[in-house]
């Protein structure tokens, strides 16, 4: 009965190690996860190895599985003191490969003269059956190396408990973290101890008996605290590899930390960016500095190689348990492509694709704010109307296509030869207009006149076919007798009229 309890809390013990070291390492893989993961599969050879050094009847089974075991035994306390080391942020020492040269020496001489013990006996001095609890055990008489394989693994043991406790003096928030990871490692020493008071009678491996508890105990923290802190690691793995800028300020504007995205808008040439005040960091962009002192969302611009580039700053109140203002985080997002095609979309929201001029919408929207404008300061504007001479007739002689290249090639003619100050838009079918800002109705006729020449002795080139076309136009004024510009395109769209009316191709114009 007791034996088939032992076994069954030995498998039990191995599977669970392996699920739970794989599933920890699925969530995030750094140093101190791999680490843990190394100590859990040493744990779980070992007591692979003990399991079925038990179920073994003969001793040179039993020595073979022993042979086995050694491979987690003699490297599992120095992968216990590393995961420590990391988890108290003591592990530049692994920078230096003479660490692991030490750490691992006397482990790997260990596994060397176990497994080579039948030739030299400085491991176990002999090896002998005896029967104990319905199994046949191994009673091992220690040898030499043994001993010191004991004191090496004390010293370890000890060395890591130690780290363990001094962290759990000097810490205030993460105690629980610590007093688990206490409670974890003073479980083994249970198996130490009675190691040392049966003398090796009995055969039993007590410290394999008692790390199971200690196993169960980590994986209870990791699920239940965070232990390994898998989401701040998981979290500060994102804020690391984040294409955003990520900037962590407290309440009086020092940089308490930030990302790799972020060193573009410091002065990384400064020996020490940290617990400065951000005015001191980035006092050279005194817009980008403006911004991120603003407690809402901003857009700050800069031109580089001649290129404007627009960034989206956020901020984000950070609070501690007490739900108190202890820092700010400051996000900064390249929003260049997402401004272009905003730009882009508006513009073909304004701008008519045939012509390249504003459609009839967009050219009402300024016509309207030319008007308050004029109002305002008590200047004039002209309005010319215009619209293509026989243009049925240019599509039905040449086609569709041709009448479109007609459109293109007039709108394209309206903006060589007015102002970039005047509104130009095409209005209808073939009709256009143009709003001259600051410009009598004498000058306006004018400028009708010179357009339409223009027009009439243009040669279009479609399909080695030469089109030619002719515009009537219309002219009217504003003045402050006007209520509406409504009423100006009226008036000068009647002059339009005439011009039809009287034989095309010609100018006339009306005054309010």
């Amino acid at each position: 009965m007791i034996r088939n309890i032992i076994i069954i809390y030995l498998f039990t013990t191995i599977l669970t190690t392996f699920f739970f070291s794989a599933y920890i390492l699925s969530k995030t893989y750094n140093k101190i996860t791999a680490l843990f993961f190394a100590f859990n599969i040493s744990i779980a050879i070992y007591i692979f190895g003990y399991l079925l050094e038990l179920n073994s009847d003969t001793l040179n089974q039993k020595i073979f599985w022993n042979h086995v075991q050694y491979f987690g035994i003699s490297f599992f306390v120095p992968l216990w003191l590393m995961f420590v080391l990391s988890y108290v942020r003591k592990n530049k020492i692994f920078n230096n490969y003479a660490a692991y040269f030490g750490f691992f020496f006397i482990p790997a001489i260990t596994l060397f003269m176990n497994l080579t013990n039948s030739y030299h006996k400085l491991y176990y001095h002999s090896m002998q059956l005896n029967e104990l609890l319905g199994f046949a055990n191994m009673q091992l008489i220690k040898g030499p190396w043994y001993m010191v394989q004991t004191v090496y693994s004390t010293f370890i043991i000890l060395s890591a408990t130690g780290m363990i406790l001094w962290k759990y003096k000097k810490s205030r928030e993460e105690r629980v973290y610590y007093r688990l990871l206490l409670i974890a490692s003073f479980i083994p020493y249970f198996g130490l101890l009675l190691i040392f008071l049966d003398g090796g009678r009995s055969g039993l491996d007590f410290t394999a008996l008692f790390i199971p508890p200690a196993l169960i105990l980590l994986i209870f923290a990791i699920l239940k605290y965070d232990f390994l802190e898998i989401k701040s690691m998981a979290r500060e793995k994102m804020f690391e590899i984040s294409s955003e800028a990520v900037f962590i300020l407290d309440n009086e504007f020092r940089l308490v930390d930030f990302n790799r995205a972020a060193k573009g808008f410091l002065d990384t040439h400064q020996e020490k960016l940290l617990n400065r005040l951000i005015d001191t960091i980035i006092e050279n962009r005194p817009g980008l500095l403006n911004c991120m002192k603003q407690e809402e969302k901003v857009i700050w611009s800069k031109v580089e190689e001649g290129q404007e580039l627009f960034f989206e700053i956020t901020s984000i109140k950070i609070q501690n348990a007490y739900n108190r203002n202890i820092g700010i985080l400051k996000t900064i997002r390249d929003i260049t492509e997402e401004i272009k095609l905003q730009k882009k979309m508006e513009f073909l929201a304004d701008i008519d694709a045939l012509s390249g001029l504003n459609n009839r919408r967009h050219f009402m929207e300024l016509g309207q704010k030319e008007l308050m404008r004029a109002k305002r300061y008590n200047q004039p504007f002209s309005i010319l109307m215009m619209d293509i001479d026989h243009f049925k007739a240019t599509n039905d002689t040449y086609g569709h296509a041709a009448g479109d290249k007609v459109i293109e090639n007039i709108g394209l003619l309206m903006r060589d030869n007015f102002r970039i100050t005047d509104i130009l838009g095409r209005i209808g079918g073939e009709e256009f207009a143009v709003i001259l800002a600051n410009t009598s109705l004498e000058e306006g006729a004018k400028k009708a006149e010179s357009f339409r020449k223009n027009i009439a002795s243009n040669v279009m080139k479609y399909n080695q076919m030469d089109i030619s076309v002719t515009i009537s136009l219309g002219v009217a004024a504003f003045d402050n007798n006007a209520k509406n510009l409504e009423e100006i395109l009226k008036i000068a769209d009647e002059a339009l009229y005439t011009s039809k009316k009287e034989g095309r191709n010609r100018v006339t114009v009306r005054a309010l």
